[in-house]
C-alpha cells in the first residue's frame, strides 16, 4: 500500500484528477411474480481497492512505452483529450454560486482547486457535486493506434496525467488488452507469439472498440436510471419521500439535482 500512496502521489503532483463517479449496489426483492428494487446503496471504496488500482495504473503505463518503443507506428495506446473550456461552465457555475473559485486552465490547477477546498471542507456533499461536474466536463477517453497521430503531446492521458498509456491489465474483459498483450510478447522477443497488425488494421480496431466502448456506457448509463426508476416508483406506493439535495442546473424543461443519499 506504502508503494501504491507514493505513485498516486506522484501522479496527484502532475496533475491527476480524482475521475471515478460513485458506484452503486441495486439491493432487488425478486418474489418469484414481481421484482422491486428495494435500495439503492453506494459502495464502499476500500483502500485495498485503490492500491490495486494504482498498480494497474503503473503496469499499463509501463506496457505502453514498451510496446511503443518497439512499435512505433502500430501501438495501440489510450488517450484522454484534453476538454475545451466551455465543457468546464456548469462546474464553475455552480462553485461561483457557492462562492467558490475553481482554475480550470489545466489538469493540474483543476485538480488543486479540488483538492484545496477538500482540505478546508465542511459540505462533503458539495464536494462530491464538484467532483462529479468534474467528470461530466471531461472528453471520452480513446484507443488509437499512434502511427495515427502526427505527435506524442497528442497521446497524453488529461485524467491520469500520464505520458503514455494503454490497457493491458483486464483481458478477460476487454479485447484491447488482449491485443496489447501480443504486441507486449512479441516486443520482448517472445518466439511464441509473434504481432503482425499494420497501422491500418490497428486504427481500424481501435475504432471499433471505441464504438463498443460508447455503446456499453450507455447501456450502463440506461440500466442504471432504469434501477432509480423502479426505486422511485415503488417508494410511490409505500410512502412519500422527502430529501434534501443540490440543485446543479435549472433547465426550461426541468432540474438536474444530486441527492446525497
Amino acid at each position: 500500500m506504502h508503494v501504491a500512496r507514493k505513485l498516486h502521489k506522484k501522479r496527484q503532483l502532475a496533475g491527476a484528477l480524482e475521475l471515478e463517479g460513485t458506484e452503486v449496489k441495486i439491493m432487488i426483492r425478486n418474489t418469484g411474480e414481481d421484482v422491486t428494487v428495494e435500495e439503492i446503496l453506494p459502495k464502499q471504496p476500500l483502500e485495498i481497492h485503490e492500491t490495486i488500482a494504482e498498480c494497474m495504473i503503473y503496469a499499463n503505463y509501463l506496457v505502453a512505452k514498451k510496446i511503443y518503443e518497439v512499435f512505433p507506428s502500430c501501438s495501440l495506446l489510450r488517450c484522454h483529450p484534453l476538454p475545451t473550456s466551455d465543457r468546464f461552465e456548469q462546474l464553475l457555475s455552480c462553485a461561483s454560486a457557492k462562492g467558490l473559485r475553481i482554475d480550470t486552465s489545466s489538469n493540474k490547477t483543476l485538480s488543486q482547486s479540488l483538492e484545496n477546498y477538500e482540505k478546508d471542507c465542511r459540505d462533503t456533499d458539495l464536494l462530491k457535486v464538484l467532483r462529479r461536474l468534474s467528470v461530466y466536463a471531461m472528453k471520452n477517453a480513446l484507443y488509437f493506434s499512434t502511427g495515427s497521430l502526427s505527435t506524442e503531446q497528442e497521446f497524453y492521458h488529461y485524467g491520469l496525467a500520464l505520458d503514455f498509456y494503454t490497457h493491458f491489465t483486464s483481458p478477460i474483459r476487454r479485447y484491447a488488452d488482449l491485443m496489447v498483450h501480443r504486441m507486449l510478447l512479441s516486443a520482448v522477443g517472445d518466439t511464441y507469439e509473434s504481432f503482425t497488425f499494420g497501422p491500418d488494421t490497428v486504427e481500424q480496431a481501435c475504432r471499433h472498440i471505441n464504438e463498443k466502448n460508447l455503446a456499453s456506457k450507455f447501456a450502463q448509463t440506461d440500466s442504471s436510471e432504469l434501477f432509480q426508476a423502479m426505486y422511485f416508483m415503488n417508494l410511490e406506493h409505500e410512502m412519500k419521500t422527502t430529501m434534501d439535495v443540490l440543485v446543479t442546473e435549472i433547465r426550461d424543461n426541468g432540474l438536474t439535482v444530486f441527492t446525497p443519499k
